[in-house]
């Protein structure tokens, strides 16, 4: 499990390296939803492995919200990544808890 959270984080410095490469410079902006979107397919790998539907439903939300903020300036990405956070991590932990 640790390894899909460390394959993240690589996943996010390449991308940055790669953006910089080819671009001269960052684009927050597309940054922002990059990363939102490769959090996404963790949360979505995560909610797979751990057999937790809704998990797996808050990565598919996460990913969509990705989607959408990519058409969106980035104090406005902020806003729907939080909601992706919420959706994907904090109700889904929550209802897992719970169970227990």
């Amino acid at each position: 499990m640790a390894t899909i959270w460390i394959g993240l984080l690589l996943s996010m410095v390449f991308t940055n390296l790669i953006m910089q490469n080819v671009l001269h410079h960052v684009v927050f902006e597309l940054q922002h939803a990059l990363f939102m979107l490769l959090t996404a397919v963790a949360i979505l790998i995560t909610g797979s492995l751990i057999r937790n539907r809704w998990m797996f439903f808050g990565g598919v939300v996460f990913a969509l919200l990705a989607f959408g903020a990519s058409c969106l300036p980035l104090k406005n990405q902020m806003l729907l990544e939080s909601i992706g956070w919420v959706v994907g991590f904090v109700i889904p932990g929550h209802l897992l808890m719970r169970r227990k």
